[in-house]
């Protein structure tokens, strides 16, 4: 009997991938995107036929061919049961496009594989879905896969894959509490090629599979989290020259009702401190409003006399700053210049400045007190002529800085800031030394220099989250 051509065995192949599962003796082995002539076919050359396929065949026009039959073939890859939409079998160091082959043929379905699909692979299963076969299939090299149409394609999630676009979705994510940028700095590298950021709209714009998609827009929900905040509040008090009442040194002050001392108030270093009794208070200075009433009252008798009581909210990690300075200009005129009234002008402060970056560390709050600055121009203070001739401001800087901790609430004390002062004492007749152009000839004025303290209490408080929470950010996906 003559072989048939492989013409007709691929025309008769065709006709028995219709007929009934049962009685066909081979299976079509198509992923959608090949032809079915990939058939399973052997060479009678007489010897050993290799397995090869009718495609190779069909080019191999003079040569004959014979079909074989399915479990024949199949024996070399393990047993196969189908039952409708579920699929029992392994595959062992087998080629990715042979078993996808294998799952669509066996489930009747449509896969298109893309073109830098490939890899080897080793799984098994029994009795599973087709979808969650497939999935088995495709995790052990990480691809991924999406039906569109009654058609699965398959594909790496790779932005430079031919079908990346087919299986990839567009999220977009728009943090509330944090810069897009700084949020991504913090997601691992293998993500940086699936995401896009706008500083300018304060937008991530996300392009990758879904799942993925669903990994970053997590991670970033995690980390979008409301930053930590603390209040700063701070009394800036001078002490009156001659009252005797001094924060540079250890002291404590005992306040006593009818022989009862009520309260103990004290300074060691930074650390502000009091105790009462007999009411038990440890500490009647862990709350600021209190150190706030006790200095107020510490200027109603005239001990210190309150500069500033600024009050300031700042970031976790970032710096604040509070300045209450006066600024002088002097003028700076080139020595050798051929511009006509050229005159460049510059500015210089004199005041206190305080740069203060708090970081919470759970109840305790650590200060980097970066600069507490007490400072005066002297020249506009002094008449001595060495020093008003000069036209340069002449600045006098006290200046200290420190890290602390401090627990929530507290207070801490910087002291040991001197400014000078100038003081002008007039003694005149009375009405005589108010009378215009002969007054100065009945009154002296003296002047006197005298030392003044500057003190600072600092109260850092956490801000409750209570405050700080906002709705969670709500990300928009886009097939």
């Amino acid at each position: 009997m003559d072989k048939k051509s492989v013409a007709d065995l691929y025309r008769e192949a065709v006709h028995n991938a219709h007929s009934s599962a049962q009685d066909t003796s081979f299976q079509l082995a198509s992923t959608g995107h090949l032809y079915p002539s990939e058939m399973i076919v052997k060479q009678d050359d007489g010897h050993g036929a290799p397995i090869l396929t009718a495609r190779e065949y069909w080019q191999q026009q003079d040569q004959t061919a014979e079909l074989v039959e399915t479990p024949e073939a199949l024996d070399s890859r393990g047993e196969m049961s189908r039952n409708g939409d579920r699929i029992t079998d392994s595959f062992l160091d087998m080629d990715i496009r042979e078993a996808l082959e294998i799952l669509a043929s066996t489930c009747q379905r449509q896969i298109v594989v893309d073109d830098m699909v490939g890899g080897v692979i080793s799984v098994e299963f029994e009795d599973m879905p087709f979808e969650d076969a497939l999935q088995r299939v495709l995790l052990p090299l990480g691809l991924v896969y999406v039906e569109k149409n009654d058609i699965y394609l398959v594909a790496p999630p790779d932005p430079e894959s031919p079908l990346f676009r087919h299986v990839a979705v567009r999220s977009y994510y728009q943090p509330r509490n944090h810069l897009g940028s700084k949020l991504v700095e913090l997601l691992p590298k293998r993500y940086q090629e699936f995401y896009q950021v706008s500083d300018e709209r304060n937008l991530i714009v996300i392009d990758a599979p879904s799942e993925i998609v669903r990994e970053i827009s997590e991670r970033l929900s995690e980390l979008d989290l409301p930053v930590e905040q603390v209040v700063l509040e701070a009394i800036v008090c001078v002490t009156a020259p001659d009252s005797g009442f001094r924060f540079g040194m250890d002291w404590n002050h005992v306040v006593g009702l009818n022989n009862v001392e009520n309260l103990n108030v004290g300074l060691s270093g930074l650390a502000f401190s009091g105790s009462a009794s007999p009411y038990g208070l440890d500490n009647a200075f862990s709350d600021f409003a209190v150190t706030s009433a006790f200095v107020r009252l510490l200027s109603q008798e005239g001990y210190v006399t309150i500069r500033a009581a600024p009050q300031v909210r700042a970031k976790d990690g970032e710096k604040a700053s509070i300045s209450i300075a006066r600024e002088t200009f002097f003028s700076l005129q080139p020595t050798s210049s051929n511009v006509l009234f050229r005159q460049d002008v510059q500015k210089v402060d004199a005041g206190i400045t305080l740069i203060i970056t708090p970081r919470v560390r759970g109840d305790l709050i650590s200060l980097e007190i970066e600069k507490a600055e007490v400072s005066e121009d002297i020249r506009s203070n002094d008449s001595r002529p060495e020093l008003t001739s000069n036209p340069y401001p002449i600045i006098n800087r006290r200046q200290v800085s420190t890290k602390v901790d401090v627990v929530d609430g507290h207070t801490i004390v910087i002291g040991g800031l001197i400014q000078r002062q100038t003081v002008d004492r007039v003694n005149q007749i009375p009405l005589l030394g108010d009378l215009p152009g002969v007054g100065p000839f009945f009154r002296t004025v003296e002047k006197q220099e005298q030392d003044a303290e500057v003190a600072i209490f600092i109260s850092p408080r956490i801000v409750p989250q209570s405050e700080l929470s906002l709705p969670m950010c709500e990300h928009s996906v886009v097939d």
